[in-house]
């Protein structure tokens, strides 16, 4: 087989056995692992940090499919440099390996020699003397971060913040305590506790916590996964993605967004969902009318994963009495930059291949689920400034052009009236569209279609497409491609643009939209009109109701985060038209995420409508991923990455995977005797022997044991195929599962 280490070339490899124990994890029980002399694919291993050794093989990665972890021998240099560490004059900590694995000592000074172990005299904290020196400037704002390693420490302090860590012993609370109180008393008024995204990193923050309790300092605990998600095990600044300025701005922003809270709890930085009044009338999936597994993966989006922090505390706050979670929320207000980006503005996963950043966006909700106000607060009110600006500027323009041609009296000797452009639409025909579009065209400007109610829409291109020109239907599939257009008619002579941006936001009804996708089409969506929507369903559940009156600092926060969006707003539409690339880490995810979907989608068991919206999934998410790294624009400025991370397009592709289960469940159709099957074969290959066709047959039912040994043969390589198993045995054919069906 080909190996992803080999160019190409063909690797032997022998199963893991009983006589042929796997190097890495000594399995012996079963042929999972691959071993070759120059690569090892461990079934056993893949949650580790690139470079970890382990019984002499170092870790290179994880395979494309996930399952295993691809190991080579590790190959140390001769002496690899020792790292040393000063804390003072005398003391000092030493970083070194040992057989392949990181090691740490701390020594002290003896009668000019280093002797091993800490000495009589207590560490101080490493950089303690620059805290202090520091502490000391008139500009200090009292705050002072601790990370765990030096390593981190120096990163941080390059970036320039004030920063310390612990030495690599005495880190019980009574033993911070002391350090914490030096830092106090020379006016540090909050530590900012950095907790490295491991159980160890948790231990160690709860101590940190008790320590400043016991110092009287304040402190704050960060989370490095909640400021940089993605990071791998064991991470935190060190493993975050760009600069390190760019990394240390941003948990300035953290900074600054975060409360100061007591010393004695340790509070997550992540933002959980505030509780509902209502929160005990339903389930998650009751109040989103989907199963509870699919409910269920709503809670990995939290503001702050969503948007970066400035930005998700005003989203949060301007939706507070709204019943929007938070990935309904920030997707809506997502929809409305990416219909204020210029005209070119696009995302880039390869050499051939980019779209525009523009979104078809529709939330999904019963009448009355407030809907409309959300749309309201998140979409039209950021940008009410542009909207005023644009239509003052088309009266001065029209009253110039009035002035200009006051003495001409036929309509046919005047130049055209000027028309106006205006970033957002409510209402159009195909013909009037075209017209707006031409105008947009000339100036590089966005538009952003808002139709309340969206099955109007979605119905008038239903019926031109039966009975009307089917102009309708074609408009909308290559607007969301950012296409040109080109239209000749008697009356209304050339009607002709080069290329648009156009985002379209909207509101429908679940019967509604389920009656569209499963109508005369029964549900074959062969022009991919329904792949081109993200449709997000808006939880059912009450107003957050507030009896009393509103303070005048919950009024003044209201306002803030209101004009902090509208900046937002306005900024995204002065941003000039660029290609974003994907980083190569983001890229090698997308594509890999991509692959399995397409293996999905050319099943021949999968339904039509199912197909169209996996063969869309890469657009979308590509889509997605620019967007959320323009949100990071928007808030970083200059100090953010050039490229679109490996951040950005993982939350991208777990949404575009999560709106698209959720969509899944509109589709009434009746599953296929082929996807049964191999539905039944899969569960059945689970089991340590496997599945046969005589086992296969026993355990089904009255669908299952009339298809025969043939049918069984195709559903074996058809899963084989797209990678969901094996073949353990050839003789009888016996079906292995490997990992769940995605479909």
């Amino acid at each position: 087989m080909a190996t992803p280490t080999s160019g190409g070339a063909k690797t032997k490899f022998t199963p893991s056995g009983k006589h042929n124990p796997c190097p890495v994890c000594t399995r012996v029980k079963d042929p999972d692992c691959r071993i070759s002399p120059e690569l090892v694919l461990c079934h056993n291993n893949t949650d580790h940090k690139v470079g970890d050794v382990f019984n002499g093989y170092a870790f290179t990665g994880v395979s494309s499919d996930g399952r295993t972890g691809k190991f080579t021998p590790h190959k140390p240099l001769k002496k690899q440099p020792e790292i040393i560490y000063g804390y003072s004059d005398t003391q000092r900590s030493k970083r070194y390996y040992k057989g392949g694995k990181k090691c740490f000592a701390v020594q002290h000074l003896v009668a000019g020699r280093w002797k091993a172990g800490a000495g009589p005299d207590p560490f101080p904290l490493y950089f303690e003397n620059e805290a202090l020196a520091g502490l000391d400037f008139l500009d200090s704002d009292g705050v002072v971060w601790e990370f765990e390693g030096e390593k981190c420490c120096e990163l941080a302090v390059q970036g320039g913040l004030l920063a310390v860590s612990q030495p690599g012993h005495a880190n019980s609370p009574e033993q911070r305590a002391p350090r914490y109180q030096r830092l106090k008393e020379a006016g540090c008024t909050r530590l900012i506790y950095v907790a490295d995204n491991d159980e160890t990193g948790e231990k160690k923050a709860s101590e940190a916590v008790k320590g400043a309790e016991l110092a009287g300092l304040t402190i704050t605990v960060f989370r490095a996964q909640e400021v940089w998600p993605g990071l791998p095990t064991g991470g935190s600044i060190d493993d975050a993605p760009g600069p390190v300025d760019t990394r240390t701005a941003l948990l300035r922003v953290w900074a600054d967004k975060a409360p100061n809270p007591d010393a004695a709890p340790v509070t997550p930085a992540a933002d959980p969902e505030p509780p509902r009044a209502d929160a005990s009338m339903a389930s998650a999936a009751e109040t989103l009318g989907v199963t509870e597994q699919v409910a269920a993966g709503r809670a990995q989006f939290t503001f702050n994963r969503l948007l970066p922090p400035v930005m998700a505390a005003a989203v949060e706050m301007v939706q507070e009495d709204l019943p929007s979670d938070p990935l309904s929320a920030c997707l809506t207000f997502l929809v409305g930059l990416s219909g204020l980006l210029k005209i070119g503005t696009r995302a880039s996963s390869s050499l051939r291949h980019h779209v525009p950043i523009n979104l078809f966006f529709a939330l999904v909700a019963w009448s009355g689920v407030a809907k409309s106000p959300q749309k309201r607060k998140l979409v039209e009110r950021p940008a009410a400034g542009l909207i005023k600006d644009a239509r003052e500027h088309h009266d001065r323009a029209m009253r110039q052009w009035r002035q200009q041609n006051k003495d001409i009296k036929r309509k046919e000797d005047r130049p055209p009236e000027p028309k106006c452009v205006l970033p957002h639409l409510t209402d159009y025909n195909a013909a009037s569209l075209a017209d707006q579009l031409m105008e947009h065209d000339k100036k590089g400007q966005p538009i952003l279609l808002i139709r309340d109610e969206l099955s109007g829409l979605l119905k008038a291109v239903e019926q031109d497409t039966k009975s009307g020109t089917g102009q309708a239907e074609a408009q909308l599939l290559e607007l969301f491609e950012g296409d040109g257009y080109v239209s000749r008619r008697i009356e209304a002579g050339l009607r002709a643009f080069s290329r648009c941006h156009v985002s379209l936001f909207g509101c429908i009804q679940p019967e509604v939209l389920r009656e569209l996708i499963n109508g005369d089409g029964n549900g074959d969506d062969s022009t991919g009109k329904w792949a081109r929507f993200l449709f997000c369903r808006l939880p059912a559940r009450p107003l957050a109701l507030v009896d009393e009156d509103p303070t005048r600092v919950e009024i003044d926060a209201l306002m803030e985060a209101e004009s902090t969006l509208q900046h937002y707003a306005e900024t995204a539409y002065r941003l000039p038209p660029r290609t974003y690339h994907l980083s190569t880490d983001a890229r090698r995810h997308f594509h890999a995420w991509f692959r399995k979907h397409q293996a999905t989608a050319l099943l021949p068991a999968t339904p039509p409508v199912i197909r169209s919206m996996l063969m869309k999934t890469s657009a979308q998410a590509l889509r997605l991923a620019g967007v959320l790294h323009i949100a990071q624009v928007l808030e970083l400025g200059d100090a953010a990455p050039e490229k679109i991370g490996w951040r950005e397009v993982e939350t991208a592709t777990a949404i575009v995977d999560q709106l698209h289960q959720e969509t899944c469940l509109f589709h009434d159709r009746a599953e296929s005797d082929e996807l049964l099957l191999m539905r039944h074969v899969h569960a059945l290959g689970a089991r340590p022997d496997g599945c046969t066709w005589q086992w296969a047959k026993q355990k089904g039912g009255r669908k299952i044991r009339p298809m025969g040994a043939e049918k069984f043969a195709e559903a074996v390589d058809q899963l084989v195929a797209n990678g969901y198993g094996r073949r353990a045995c050839d003789q009888p054919l016996t079906y292995r599962a490997l990992k769940p069906m995605t479909q």
